[in-house]
């Protein structure tokens, strides 16, 4: 009788992760006549298959945790590998390292294979996978996240990434979806979204994030500063359509704001909860006000970080802007991008002023601040979804300042000192539309339209959570005219 060699294959659209046997390994450092790929096996391969060999003889066979050869679907060739470090160890985490011949770059190979064996793992029982890439190696960085790989730490040379599932919560570690849930728009488009945080209020819903952009990925959201921490709640990250995990839609129209607000409520029918608790980040404001417009019996709390105010009307003007961009005057970049700043303001919006004035939007413009830039311009290549967002009918100001009034449920909002999209003072005249809710505005000192990238304290602004998910602690406030401390 014959054994299948290919019987432990892992099979994507694209790819075959063929298991690297002990005699493959042998052949593979060996050098013998092997392969029919230029450039493979690369060094790293090489020490992939010595390691699996001296874990092979010092622990014994690893399986099923092994090795994989990532091969073509089309052809059989071979474009690079990636496997396990070992066995699980005494927590249930199993490290994962992976590698691609320089051919197969940029064309999803490395994501793809990443996202197999992530799912692999959790079937076989493991309660985490780890990995971790240079600090330079912002693509690797990127294929982490995008199989749902959070960071969790850094040191001087690389910056730690996890994903942990629910065997894991037991032992007190955090938990994340791997890499995505999915549900179904009202027009049929499949939608992604990714949870964060195991939560310690019991059965409490999750903290629904819409991310800004707008359209973009929700994942330079990051873990919003440490907010599932803090809060102790989880956090459900949207990937609104055409963007992150979500799927393109036949229907390019469907991009505009006041339509995306039904993939809201899709999502809480999906989840079977009553209300939501909402919390939208910059252009995500636009859909979280006019979701709470149009279903005010179905939300239970509304956040608003560093908030646009398109869909209620409040117009930012360019001496408010001004005198924010002012505030940067002794960093480095200043001289630059103000010009940059002016020329827009005299009608000069080119994508070189725009590019120019993004220091502006951080609080620390460093490497760090460069690198997620990057990152972020990499992760939304969409040009539909920008343009269609704010097109003709997205938006009602009147109507939905109307039903702003109205609310009675908490509300917080968060601006960034140094934020030129969404001014403190435009943030805090927003909050002063809903005079018959609890609501809470806050300043975060040296933040920018993010306030959660590079700032220690995070979104959850202190010990007392962010604001409308947990009560202020008393004079924690900056309270706006008519706004109240939540009880």
């Amino acid at each position: 009788m014959t054994t299948d060699p290919h019987a432990n294959d892992l099979r994507t659209d694209r790819l075959v992760l063929h298991p690297l046997s002990v005699a493959d390994s042998e052949r593979l450092v060996a050098g013998g006549p092997y392969h029919r790929t230029p450039d493979y096996p690369r060094e790293g391969d090489i020490s992939a298959a010595r390691r699996f060999l001296r874990v092979c003889a010092e622990k014994g066979d690893p399986s099923p945790y092994a090795n994989f050869e990532i091969r073509l679907r089309e052809n059989g060739l071979p474009v690079g590998g990636i496997g396990f470090h070992d066995a699980e160890d005494e927590s249930g985490a199993v490290t994962v390292g992976y590698g691609l011949i320089p051919q197969a770059w940029g064309k999803g190979y490395a994501t793809e294979a990443l996202r197999e064996v992530v799912r692999f793992a959790r079937a076989c029982g493991a309660t985490r996978v780890k990995g971790d890439a240079d600090h330079a190696n912002v693509a690797s960085q990127r294929v982490m996240r995008a199989a749902g790989m959070l960071p969790v730490g850094e040191d001087a040379e690389v910056r730690y990434f996890e994903v942990a599932w629910d065997g894991a919560e037991a032992r007190g570690l955090p938990v994340a979806s791997a890499p995505y849930s999915r549900f179904a728009a009202p027009d049929g488009t499949r939608l992604a979204y990714r949870v964060v945080g195991g939560g310690t209020d019991g059965p409490a819903a999750p903290v629904v994030c819409l991310p800004g952009g707008p359209l973009h990925d929700s994942r330079y959201l990051g873990d919003l500063g440490g907010l599932a921490e803090a809060s102790g709640r989880r956090l459900l990250f949207l990937d609104f359509r055409g963007s992150g995990g979500s799927d393109v839609p036949a229907d390019p129209g469907s991009y505009r704001c006041d339509r995306l607000v039904e993939d809201v409520e899709a999502l809480r029918v999906h989840l079977g909860l009553p209300a939501l608790d909402l919390l939208g980040h910059s252009a995500g404001a636009n859909v979280a006000v006019q979701y709470a417009a149009r279903h005010p019996d179905r939300l239970a709390r509304l956040v608003l970080i560093t908030p646009s105010t398109r869909a209620v009307g409040i117009e930012v003007p360019d001496a408010m802007r001004r005198a924010g961009a002012d505030l940067r005057q002794g960093e480095d970049w200043y001289p630059q991008a103000s010009a940059a700043l002016s020329a827009i303001a005299a009608g000069e919006a080119t994508a070189e002023n725009f590019a120019a004035v993004t220091p502006f939007f951080w609080g620390r413009w460093d490497e760090a601040a460069r690198a997620r830039t990057a990152e972020w311009q990499a992760q939304n290549t969409n040009p539909d979804s920008g343009r269609s967002f704010g097109a003709q009918g997205a938006f009602d100001p009147e109507a939905t300042r109307t039903a702003l009034a109205r609310l009675t449920v908490p509300v917080g909002l968060l601006a960034g000192e140094y934020d030129l999209n969404s001014p403190p003072g435009s943030t805090e005249e927003f909050a002063g539309l809903f005079p018959n809710a609890d609501t809470t505005c806050r300043v975060q000192a040296g933040g920018g339209a993010l306030p959660v990238a590079g700032r220690p304290e995070g979104v959850h602004a202190g010990r007392g959570g962010p604001p409308a998910l947990k009560p202020a602690a008393p004079g924690a406030a900056h309270r706006p005219p008519r706004a109240r401390v939540p009880r």
